[in-house]
């Protein structure tokens, strides 16, 4: 799933990557590399994908035709950030990451980590160089929105923020979810799969349209959720666990309904004490009365492996300090 690698030309490399881009590009890049690929970015851009792009340089002149090709970027929905950083621009400390998965260095990068360790790195890396750089507008009463996420790599369910601010604009959207908004604002949400949120604003003039990708982790061959059901709302929502000792560890009410759900590939076999064999895709309802446990054993491709959770009632004395631990019970989905 995760790739990450230093080619020989990097410029030209991202000409062949780009074509494989189906939800984000995120891109640390000098001034001579983006008019190189400038043809190829324009054209990818629209199919509706989410793009930041982060102009390194030694200084804040910018050339005639840089400027025209920032411009035509920033009109197709492109955030372009204007970053001065002497160390980057001497060591040529460049990089792409597609769709959260897919990595390439211009300078030569290991530190023994696995792929998916590199590419969340670099993830990290690039939201903290986007922090101190300064993003590219061309006038006061042009479309300006920032869209962001507090992730865009996350497990299945975590909980994450969503924000937005407009600027400029008579009316605004965030599809999926949302649909029409207030011009500030943020929510918080889970995911169960990869996602691409899509801002529309508009004004008399313009109406301009970005994109937030989000890439959710899955264990792709077996994977549980816990769902409550709340009789004030009368929503099933999907439980935050926190890990205790290694266990996951979800707080519910006493005598509240949860489903613990389950989904797996079709050549692994799972057993659990309680439930016995599980040979599909399932789920299992109860009412909390006492504290439960369980332990999902699966081989999986000759490797054997675990999966451990409790639920416990936060009306149990015993569980207060677990409570405690747990910063919110539930949000929802």
């Amino acid at each position: 799933m995760f790739n990450s690698y230093s080619p020989d030309n990097f410029s030209e490399e991202i000409i062949k990557i780009l074509d494989k881009a189906n939800f984000s590009v995120e891109l640390l890049i000098c001034e001579k590399d983006l008019i190189h690929i400038s043809k190829k970015l324009l054209k990818i851009v629209e199919n509706n994908i989410s793009c930041t792009v982060i102009v390194n340089s030694n200084s804040k002149k910018k050339s005639l035709r840089l400027y025209n090709l920032i411009n035509r970027l920033c009109d197709c929905g492109v955030e372009v950030y204007w970053n001065i950083d002497d160390k980057i621009f001497k060591l040529e400390s460049y990089f792409l990451i597609v769709d959260k998965t897919f990595l390439i260095n211009k300078v030569f990068y290991s530190d023994g980590e696995q792929s998916d360790n590199q590419v969340m790195f670099f993830n990290n890396i690039f939201k903290e160089i986007c922090n101190v750089s300064e993003q590219v507008f061309f006038s006061n009463d042009e479309l300006q929105i920032k869209f962001e996420s507090s992730k865009t790599i996350v497990k299945k369910n975590e909980t994450i923020t969503i924000s937005w601010d407009v600027k400029n604009a008579v009316f605004c959207k965030i599809e999926p979810e949302f649909e029409e908004i207030e011009f500030s604002g943020f929510e918080k949400i889970q995911l169960n799969k990869d996602t691409l949120f899509k801002i529309t604003a508009r004004n008399k003039k313009y109406t301009l349209t970005k994109f937030l990708f989000i890439r959710v982790l899955k264990n792709f061959h077996f994977d549980v959720d816990v769902q409550v059901y709340d009789p004030i709302i009368k929503e099933s929502l999907f439980l935050n666990p926190n890990f205790i000792n290694g266990v996951e560890t979800y707080v519910c009410y006493f005598r509240q309904s949860i489903s613990i759900i389950w989904n797996k590939k079709s050549d692994v076999i799972v057993t659990e004490k309680k439930l016995g064999k599980i040979k599909n895709d399932g789920i299992f309802k109860t009412n909390v009365l006492k504290n439960l446990h369980f332990k999902f054993k699966y081989n999986f491709e000759g490797s054997n492996y675990i999966k451990e959770l409790k639920i416990v009632s936060n009306s149990d004395e015993e569980n207060k300090s677990i409570i405690e631990k747990m910063k919110k019970r539930y949000v929802f989905k």
